[in-house]
Protein backbone atom coordinates (compact mmCIF):
# COMPACT_ATOMS: atom_id res chain seq x y z
CA UNK A 1 0.00 0.00 0.00
CA UNK A 2 3.16 2.34 0.64
CA UNK A 3 6.51 2.30 0.74
CA UNK A 4 9.14 5.05 1.61
CA UNK A 5 12.55 4.94 1.72
CA UNK A 6 15.67 7.57 3.38
CA UNK A 7 15.86 9.15 6.69
CA UNK A 8 13.60 11.18 9.06
CA UNK A 9 10.94 8.69 7.61
CA UNK A 10 7.08 10.78 8.75
CA UNK A 11 5.41 9.81 11.85
CA UNK A 12 3.44 6.54 10.96
CA UNK A 13 -0.03 5.80 12.97
CA UNK A 14 1.75 1.92 12.92
CA UNK A 15 5.47 3.05 14.31
CA UNK A 16 5.63 1.94 17.54
CA UNK A 17 7.26 4.09 20.35
CA UNK A 18 10.83 3.74 20.88
CA UNK A 19 12.59 5.15 24.00
CA UNK A 20 14.91 7.47 22.95
CA UNK A 21 18.31 6.88 24.83
CA UNK A 22 20.32 10.05 25.98
CA UNK A 23 22.37 9.54 22.50
CA UNK A 24 19.38 9.77 20.73
CA UNK A 25 18.28 12.62 22.35
CA UNK A 26 21.94 14.58 21.76
CA UNK A 27 21.10 13.43 18.22
CA UNK A 28 18.06 15.44 18.29
CA UNK A 29 19.03 18.59 19.94
CA UNK A 30 21.65 18.74 17.58
CA UNK A 31 19.55 18.00 14.39
CA UNK A 32 17.22 21.03 15.97
CA UNK A 33 20.08 23.39 16.91
CA UNK A 34 20.96 23.20 12.97
CA UNK A 35 17.37 23.75 12.19
CA UNK A 36 17.40 26.77 14.01
CA UNK A 37 20.26 28.36 13.17
CA UNK A 38 19.63 27.53 9.12
CA UNK A 39 15.97 29.55 9.02
CA UNK A 40 17.30 31.85 6.28
CA UNK A 41 17.81 29.03 4.18
CA UNK A 42 14.36 27.70 4.67
CA UNK A 43 13.27 27.04 1.07
CA UNK A 44 15.76 25.20 0.43
CA UNK A 45 15.25 22.72 3.27
CA UNK A 46 12.00 22.60 2.37
CA UNK A 47 12.84 21.46 -1.11
CA UNK A 48 15.63 18.51 -0.13
CA UNK A 49 13.38 15.74 0.90
CA UNK A 50 14.84 12.85 3.43
CA UNK A 51 12.62 10.59 2.15
CA UNK A 52 11.08 9.08 -1.15
CA UNK A 53 8.24 7.18 -1.96
CA UNK A 54 9.50 3.94 -3.66
CA UNK A 55 5.78 1.54 -3.16
CA UNK A 56 5.33 0.96 -7.06
CA UNK A 57 9.09 0.11 -7.08
CA UNK A 58 8.29 -2.54 -4.10
CA UNK A 59 5.49 -3.55 -5.54
CA UNK A 60 7.25 -4.74 -8.85
CA UNK A 61 9.19 -6.79 -6.72
CA UNK A 62 5.85 -8.85 -5.26
CA UNK A 63 6.07 -12.53 -6.69
CA UNK A 64 3.27 -15.04 -5.52
CA UNK A 65 2.09 -12.53 -2.82
CA UNK A 66 5.55 -12.15 -0.97
CA UNK A 67 8.07 -9.75 -0.99
CA UNK A 68 11.75 -11.07 -0.71
CA UNK A 69 14.62 -8.48 -0.82
CA UNK A 70 18.55 -9.84 -0.02
CA UNK A 71 20.06 -7.94 2.31
CA UNK A 72 24.07 -6.96 2.33
CA UNK A 73 23.38 -4.23 -0.31
CA UNK A 74 21.94 -1.24 -0.09
CA UNK A 75 18.40 -0.60 -0.69
CA UNK A 76 19.23 2.48 -3.39
CA UNK A 77 20.67 0.25 -5.92
CA UNK A 78 17.29 -1.66 -6.68
CA UNK A 79 15.31 -0.44 -9.60
CA UNK A 80 12.75 2.64 -8.91
CA UNK A 81 15.45 3.81 -6.15
CA UNK A 82 17.36 6.32 -5.70
CA UNK A 83 19.55 7.61 -2.53
CA UNK A 84 17.71 10.70 -1.43
CA UNK A 85 20.55 11.57 1.33
CA UNK A 86 23.62 10.31 -0.13
CA UNK A 87 26.29 9.70 3.15
CA UNK A 88 23.54 8.66 6.06
CA UNK A 89 22.15 6.04 7.55
CA UNK A 90 18.51 5.20 5.88
CA UNK A 91 15.19 2.80 6.30
CA UNK A 92 12.83 1.56 4.32
CA UNK A 93 9.12 1.06 5.57
CA UNK A 94 6.77 -0.96 4.15
CA UNK A 95 2.89 -0.86 4.64
CA UNK A 96 0.70 -3.72 3.46
CA UNK A 97 -2.37 -5.56 3.51
CA UNK A 98 -2.34 -9.13 4.53
CA UNK A 99 -5.98 -11.41 5.12
CA UNK A 100 -7.81 -8.03 5.30
CA UNK A 101 -5.56 -6.69 7.89
CA UNK A 102 -3.07 -3.70 7.81
CA UNK A 103 0.68 -4.55 9.22
CA UNK A 104 3.73 -2.74 8.70
CA UNK A 105 7.26 -3.16 8.43
CA UNK A 106 10.71 -0.99 9.19
CA UNK A 107 14.15 -2.10 8.18
CA UNK A 108 17.90 -0.86 8.45
CA UNK A 109 18.93 -0.18 4.53
CA UNK A 110 20.97 -3.58 4.77
CA UNK A 111 18.41 -5.87 5.86
CA UNK A 112 16.51 -8.34 3.80
CA UNK A 113 12.68 -7.87 3.90
CA UNK A 114 10.42 -10.76 3.56
CA UNK A 115 7.17 -10.30 4.06
CA UNK A 116 4.44 -11.87 4.93
CA UNK A 117 6.51 -14.40 7.10
CA UNK A 118 6.33 -17.74 5.71
CA UNK A 119 5.19 -18.88 8.93
CA UNK A 120 1.91 -16.58 8.12
CA UNK A 121 1.13 -17.71 4.27
CA UNK A 122 -1.82 -19.82 4.81
CA UNK A 123 -1.74 -22.48 2.02
CA UNK A 124 -5.50 -24.80 1.11
CA UNK A 125 -5.76 -28.08 1.48
CA UNK A 126 -6.62 -30.03 -2.08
Amino acid sequence: MEALYGRELPHSEFTPVRKLSSKGIKRMASKLSKSISSIGDLTENLEEMPYIDVTVAVQSLVNNSQLLMSGGRSKSNIVGFYDPCFGEEKRLRILYKFQDKLHQLEVDDLAPVTAPMKSHIVVPRL
